[in-house]
């Protein structure tokens, strides 16, 4: 819960006086009670130590909140000269830009318990731009390097270690409790993922696992203790009207093993779906 509020910086001797900042008041968690049809308990999510914190997951019993540190334990209503968007529509933020590299990116715990914060791990953003991206499973944050080896930070204890990575494969993300990864070539014309257990070990390869959720013809509906629901094959008809592009027809719904589907085998046991309930 929030309070949606703006701040408005005045400086007449900058450009850029009157920009408005947007931000929120009075933020909160709230513990709603089904069985008594009312919230039980507001745990306060105030700036702590001039970081404004946000909720990324949860673990254990644990909240995970990240926020940034300005330089010199500052809030960033001490720079909204350099935050500040420039007047001229277009124009780069350099200044804005140099702050966040000199800038730290902290993790937090909150236990909802005892409402206890505690800082686990801290880097400078500016450090953090050396990864291409991140990926995250549970409590651990997997920071990708630019040559793709990769190591992991628990975000409830702070401790990191390096991540085995096959060589020559890039992780894109985790299936259950599996690491998946996109072989790395010239033109990345290599759809399927390959999947490791969580110590880079014991590689398989499988078309029906898509990490990024899009353009793929196999879709996981749902789990049913150790077969998946999957969309398996999507009738596409070409457009009459946009040369090249398609509309979807009858899709085909199926049950496959985890373990089939983890190794790329098509045993597909087909659904018998109701009558145009896909139209």
């Amino acid at each position: 819960a929030k309070t949606p509020a703006i701040k408005i910086y005045e400086n007449p001797d900058s450009e850029k006086n009157g920009a408005i900042f947007n931000y929120a008041k009075k933020r909160s968690l709230m513990r709603y009670s089904p069985s008594e049809n009312k919230i039980v308990e507001r745990i306060p999510l105030d700036d702590f130590n001039n970081i404004t914190l946000d909720i990324i997951g949860a673990a254990d019993g644990m909240f995970i909140l990240t926020g940034t540190a300005y330089p010199n334990g500052t809030s960033r209503w001490d720079h909204m000269e350099e935050l500040a968007p420039s007047p001229n529509f277009g124009d780069r933020n350099d200044e804005g830009w140099e702050l966040r590299k000199k800038s730290d990116t902290v993790y937090f715990t909150l236990d909802p318990s005892t409402k206890e914060i505690k800082e686990t791990f801290r880097k400078n953003y500016g450090e953090l731009l050396e990864h291409n991206n991140y990926e995250y499973d549970g409590s651990r944050m997997y920071c990708i390097r630019e040559d793709y080896s990769v190591y992991a930070v628990d975000l409830l204890t702070g401790e990191t270690r390096e991540v085995n990575v096959p060589n020559g494969y890039r992780l894109d993300g985790f299936f259950l409790d599996k690491m998946c990864f996109t072989r790395v070539t010239e033109d990345w014309s290599d759809d399927n993922t390959y999947l490791t257990d969580l110590n880079g070990e014991n590689m398989t390869v499988s078309a029906f696992v898509n990490t990024s959720g899009f353009g793929s013809d196999y879709v996981i509906l749902g789990r049913s203790g150790e077969n998946l629901i999957m969309i398996y094959e999507t009738e596409r008809i070409p457009s009459a009207n946009n040369p090249g592009a398609y509309n979807i027809g009858k899709r085909k719904v199926g049950l496959i093993s985890i373990d089939d589907l983890i190794n790329g085998r098509a045993n597909f046991e087909p659904i018998d779906t109701l009558k145009d309930s896909w139209d």
